[in-house]
């Protein structure tokens, strides 16, 4: 687990900068609506929803659980975009 001084510096520009290097291609691909980094323990997701910045953190402890609980995070960001 991250410290909260990081988790926080992390969220005032992290899911800011992680779309906008994504966003580059929006002319070739369409607009970003999910962009999700694998590391070796975790999975972070990272949307803009209704105007502003979401991220979210799973533990990948249990490979079928985070599977299945991304698909349904993943629809439920999509739904409410």
């Amino acid at each position: 687990m991250s410290p909260q001084t990081d988790d926080d510096t992390f969220m005032q520009l992290g899911p800011q900068m992680v779309l906008a290097v994504f966003g580059r291609f929006v002319k070739y691909v369409g607009e970003v609506r999910i962009a999700a980094t694998e590391y070796e323990k975790i999975v972070i997701s990272v949307a803009k929803v209704k105007g502003c910045y979401m991220a979210l953190t799973i533990s990948k402890e249990s490979r079928a659980e985070l599977e299945e609980s991304v698909t349904k995070i993943f629809e439920f960001i999509r739904e409410i975009q």
